[in-house]
């Protein structure tokens, strides 16, 4: 529970930030990174469906003695996620200009959405890649490493970058959400390497283990 914990007070801590580096390009930018956070929001309720399933797939295999089996199954969720994160890329943008208009009425903030929507777009992919391998490698019972990875990475590639973007370039509200995209793609890459190069016997082993010591505890209960 821990790691999830901090896992959950990082990822509101690294949007504060983020949001902190946006009011210094304005107002409006701020409103406008408040819209774009509730169009994550919806990318991340898919998103998180799917790596909860695909974990708890894996981790039935693993504690029934068949790395084979979760190894095939960890591919396929990301193989599947990665699908369902492109339809609803895809639908947004199909909705193109359109969908600004679902959110605000005000025409300079549609404008600044409307040009943040490819990177969001870009984003979604990264993000359910990233977030899939994060589940997976949680499903290993290592929680705790894959949320240190994403942290670290998180404090060493997306907010140096938001920063250089907004206080040394001077770039606009498209340069934290490209700051933001990296970093998916950054965790996404780091975390895929971990999965791929996984000792699926070793872990089933492991995790076999730990299930024959908790029922024995309770039935000696």
């Amino acid at each position: 529970a821990a790691p999830l914990g901090f896992g959950s007070l990082f990822t509101y801590g690294e949007w504060e930030i983020l949001t902190l580096f946006v009011a210094h390009l304005g107002p409006a930018e701020v409103a406008a990174w408040a819209i774009l956070g509730s169009i994550w929001e919806i990318f991340e309720s898919s998103t998180e469906g799917c790596g909860e399933a695909a974990a708890i797939r894996v981790a039935y295999h693993l504690g029934s003695s068949s790395p084979h089996l979760a190894r095939i199954s960890a591919y396929k969720a990301i193989i599947i996620g990665v699908i369902i994160a492109s339809l609803v890329t895809s639908i947004t943008f199909m909705c193109g200009n359109d969908l600004p208009t679902w959110f605000t009425t005000d025409p300079y903030l549609q404008k600044i959405i409307a040009d943040c929507l490819p990177l969001v777009g870009i984003g979604n992919l990264t993000m359910t890649f990233g977030v899939i391998c994060w589940h997976l490698i949680g499903a290993q019972q290592r929680f705790a490493f894959a949320t240190t990875l994403t942290v670290l990475i998180t404090f060493s590639v997306t907010i140096p970058l938001a920063s250089i973007s907004v206080y040394v370039l001077r770039l606009d509200l498209q340069g934290v959400v490209s700051s933001v995209v990296f970093g998916y793609a950054t965790a996404g890459t780091v975390l895929s390497c971990v999965l791929f190069r996984s000792k699926w016997d070793t872990h089933a082993s492991r995790i076999r283990r730990r299930t024959d010591t908790a029922a024995n505890g309770r039935e000696a209960q």
